[in-house]
């Protein structure tokens, strides 16, 4: 997608919640998910991300105009499990806005979505759809830098744990977690692990753009990324542990 313009599919109504401190930082997770993440593992990460809450940078506030989307473009159209509730053409003046990919709810009902330019973006949600005001951060390198090119900054999974954002990135095949919740915009993205370019079980070396674009926690304590980059009619769904990867699973 072009700078400065995504296109928002819902497939749930959510209600509004105001653009403060909150929503300039990572939203909140729920309890199950919460600890998901071994605790001790999580503030490990947390601590690598953001040394001192102090270091606290509010993500730059912009204006999105959102305009909905006729429900009759998508007659015909079939998903199977998914049906069509709303969604929204979405445009900011700012030129690093769109590319969205992995979305995350907040349980204040701000959207959290990452940017294939590596940027975080909030995302207000009001009266059942975006309400016109929305932030956006650029991602940091573990050495607090901003993330430089398509080759580091092509973020595409996001996941929420406990008030860490977790993100996969192609190109660089990697996950990174971010304290958003008590750095904001400072929080340096700290590696919880590298995927090999041919990892164990993919059987070969993974597409530069095919890399993890589905990244997610199951109940049973576990990060899992789904690579987009198939293996015949089969999906490739590795389990990521603390700095090991396992892609021996097909779906």
């Amino acid at each position: 997608m072009g700078g400065g313009k995504v296109t928002l599919l819902a497939a749930l109504f959510l209600a509004g919640c105001n653009m403060d401190r909150a929503a300039h930082t990572a939203p909140q997770a729920s309890e199950v998910r919460a600890e998901v993440v071994d605790a001790s593992y999580r503030a490990r990460l947390q601590a690598a991300s953001c040394a001192d809450a102090e270091d606290f940078t509010p993500a730059q506030t912009i204006e999105i105009t959102a305009t909905p989307l006729d429900p009759e473009t998508f007659d015909g159209v079939k998903l199977d499990g998914l049906s069509f509730h709303g969604g929204w053409h979405l445009t900011s003046d700012e030129p690093n806005f769109g590319g969205l990919s992995g979305l995350a709810v907040a349980a204040d009902d701000t959207l959290l979505a990452v940017s294939d330019n590596g940027a975080f973006v909030w995302i207000n949600m009001a009266d059942q759809g975006p309400s016109g005001l929305g932030a956006i951060a650029y991602m940091r390198n573990q050495r607090g830098r901003l993330l430089d090119g398509k080759s580091s900054a092509d973020a595409e999974g996001l996941e929420l744990a406990g008030g860490l954002a977790l993100v996969s990135f192609e190109r660089d095949h990697r996950v990174l977690a971010f304290d958003l919740e008590r750095c904001g915009a400072s929080a340096n993205g700290t590696l919880v692990a590298r995927i090999p370019e041919a990892p164990f079980g993919a059987g070969r070396k993974i597409p530069e753009n095919n890399g993890p674009e589905a990244l997610a926690l199951y109940p049973a304590d576990e990060l899992v990324a789904g690579l987009e980059a198939p293996d015949g009619d089969r999906a490739i769904v590795g389990r990521i542990g603390e700095g090991t990867v396992d892609f021996s699973e097909r779906l």
